[in-house]
């Protein structure tokens, strides 16, 4: 069989999204595989660009524009009848309305698409999400593999979007190992001036609403009665004013980080890592947390069960919770042995079911048996 030859497209994103590409292309990359990867110019290109990967800068709008939409598409028929890749791999919505497109207009081998997040956002009004349904669905067939990034994910498609069985694998995120030294937490809490008797409560992750990250405030404000703590929120997004002025309105001891890229720092300097989503897929910062060896508390939504075992590798509650959320963390601080056991445990799991050598194979696997099945019937 020929080299593969595989175009990765990618809607704008920071975080989990890109990371995982960047982890799958320098695998593949290892694994002989010839690809270019399509993304927004500016940071995201750079943060490509700057792992020795191949970049192809085109426009693809984060949110609806039916305008920017189709000078999208007309770039990537452009970028596909130069590069004429064996795979086109679709990563994010966006990118798997645009591209898949795209792709059927070029009558493009093997279309690949990842599903990253839920689609079907619950803050969005019935008919918004019946139509994100019924677009999925169609879309489906002019998709070789949808690749959902959790078991939540895939019967979530299979019950809303109606998508069949067989035209969906579930492929897990996996994080590499990394070192998780104390003294890198210890210069964080410096950097921001956290007293030594603070127990830090930390989240990484996009101030968005399906984060969910209201409701932490409303936790940390229950713990700080019984607890000195600090709180540490990582990222940026459009809540962000909204959430300072909350965490002031709260008392709430607060550092908001903004976007970094020092995550294993970051980590070191927390006593309990929440995050309290109203919807996910299978976040990497869960998998990242839990490898360094972090008590969790998670919402139960989405793919994080499928990592964080309710009483074993973390504490799992209802979203929109604030009191439970309250409950476990305060459960955690007040039981260091007990969260100790429930970190050592998360960390055992993430190395033995969650490693990105595992996601990377499963994932050629994937396309080797698309490009055998395309062969059978000379495609």
């Amino acid at each position: 069989m020929d080299r593969l030859r595989v175009l990765q497209v990618i809607r704008p994103a920071q975080g989990g999204m890109q990371n995982h590409l960047l982890e799958l292309a320098n695998g593949l990359r290892c694994r002989g595989v010839d690809q270019i990867i399509a993304c927004n110019r500016g940071a995201m290109a750079t943060h490509f660009r700057n792992a020795g990967l191949k970049v192809a800068e085109i426009s693809l709008p984060g949110s609806v524009d039916p305008v920017r939409d189709a000078l999208s598409i007309v770039q990537l028929v452009k970028l596909i009848i130069r590069y004429r890749p064996v795979i086109l791999h679709l990563h994010g919505a966006k990118a798997g309305l645009a591209g898949r497109v795209a792709g059927h207009l070029t009558a493009t081998p093997t279309v690949v698409y990842t599903v990253h997040n839920s689609v079907f956002h619950e803050f969005w009004p019935g008919w918004k999400r019946r139509t994100a349904a019924v677009v999925e669905g169609l879309l489906a067939r002019h998709t070789d593999l949808v690749i959902t990034v959790s078991e939540a994910l895939r019967a979530e498609l299979i019950r809303v979007a109606g998508i069949p069985p067989t035209r969906l694998r579930t492929i897990r995120n996996g994080v590499p190992g990394f070192p998780f030294h104390g003294g890198e937490g210890e210069r964080v809490r410096q950097e921001f001036g956290i007293a030594a008797e603070q127990n830090v409560v930390g989240c990484v992750a996009r101030f968005a609403p399906q984060k969910g990250l209201q409701d932490l405030l409303l936790a940390v404000e229950m713990v700080q009665r019984t607890h000195p703590v600090h709180l540490l929120l990582v990222g940026s997004g459009p809540l962000e004013g909204q959430l300072r002025a909350q965490a002031r309105q709260l008392s709430i001891e607060a550092t908001f980080a903004g976007y970094r890229n020092d995550v294993p720092a970051l980590l070191a300097s927390m006593d309990v890592f929440v995050l309290p989503s109203h919807s996910e897929g299978l976040p990497l910062i869960i998998l990242e947390a839990m490898m360094a060896g972090l008590p969790i508390v998670a919402s139960r939504v989405g793919g994080i069960p499928e990592a964080v075992i309710d009483g074993c590798t973390g504490r799992l509650v209802d979203p929109h919770r604030p009191e439970q959320l309250a409950a476990a963390i305060n459960e955690f601080l007040s039981d260091r042995a007990a969260g100790s056991t429930s970190a050592s445990a998360g960390a055992q799991r993430v190395r033995a079911l969650f490693s990105v050598d595992r996601m990377i194979d499963e994932t050629m696997e994937a396309y080797r048996e698309l490009r055998r099945r395309k062969s059978q019937y000379g495609v």
